[in-house]
């Protein structure tokens, strides 16, 4: 780590591949990460490990990462909904120990996105699991965006972003929790294991989650005290840069719940743009908190 004393400049730690839901391969992320000029990444594919160790790819530093969808019960529901943590590793991380972690989620996929299809056949929308199936992808996952692809081919939507927002996503009128079908662990249980493997949890998009301030507020304080001191929530997502509202909030419950600060594009398809909002200065800042906790 000493390369970071040597660099200056922006830093993503949220990125997706076709390992995942990502439409550009691990090669095609970290060269156009390059060509935009970042100085550090961390590919954090959902429930899988990409890269296990730190390595170079010129002067920029990709680090391991994972995004773990869990689930979370949201007092104010009286039920669970799903969150997903970042995990970043800077001393590497050994994809086996998370093995319990990753157990029947697919299984539990495949039911989703069949719950999905019935909702849709019910809306007069009729998609079959084959076509669903057969989309074009590099990776074996089945989800949420095979269904939209689906939807944007048969010209019932006109792309992914629409397919979402008015039909299947977290913000349509007929989205349907995940956790009703797959076996997620509980996001304390994600979070400790991530500590517990030398990494640092960070909170994914806060405002993800359809919950509204006092449960927002709610979410993050449970997610600091299930993490104990190394924690960090996305304050610069991508997406919130630009919202005031919503940047002053996460800064002050950064403060009061003595978060890290993290920075991520989430970005999934070659449109995306990589983050803009943070510097490596907050990457070494997680060092430093990693440091110290284990000393």
């Amino acid at each position: 780590m000493d390369l970071l004393e040597k660099r200056n400049g922006l830093i993503d730690l949220h990125l997706h591949t076709t390992n995942s839901d990502g439409m550009e391969s691990p090669d095609e992320v970290i060269g156009k990460a390059q060509a935009a000029g970042l100085s550090l990444i961390a590919i954090t594919d959902h429930n899988c490990f990409t890269f296990t160790e730190c390595k170079m790819s010129g002067q920029m530093m990709i680090v391991p990462g994972i995004e773990l969808s869990t689930e979370y019960y949201v007092p104010a529901w009286k039920d669970t909904t799903e969150i997903h943590v970042v995990g970043i590793f800077p001393n590497g991380v050994n994809p086996e120990d998370f093995e319990d972690v990753f157990s029947g989620i697919e299984d539990g996929k495949l039911d989703y996105v069949k719950a999905i299809l019935e909702d849709l056949k019910k809306r007069k929308i009729n998609i079959t699991l084959n076509e669903v199936c057969n989309v074009e992808r590099t990776c074996e996952h089945v989800g949420r965006h095979q269904i939209a692809k689906v939807l944007v081919e048969k010209g019932i939507e006109s792309s992914i972003d629409d397919a979402f927002d008015h039909q299947i996503g977290n913000f349509s009128p007929y989205y349907i929790p995940s956790t009703k079908y797959v076996h997620y662990v509980t996001m304390e249980t994600a979070v400790k294991k991530i500590i517990e493997y030398g990494g640092i949890p960070c909170l994914a998009h806060p405002y993800g989650y359809s919950l509204n301030k006092e449960e927002i507020e709610q979410l993050v304080r449970d997610f600091k005290q299930a993490a104990g001191a190394v924690a960090g929530m996305e304050i610069y997502y991508e997406m919130y840069l630009n919202d005031p509202v919503r940047m002053k909030f996460l800064k002050k419950l950064q403060i009061k719940y003595d978060l890290l600060a993290s920075c991520g594009s989430d970005r999934h398809r070659q449109d995306q743009p990589f983050a803009t909002g943070g510097t490596i200065e907050l990457f070494k800042a997680m060092l430093n908190s990693l440091n110290n906790d284990h000393e």
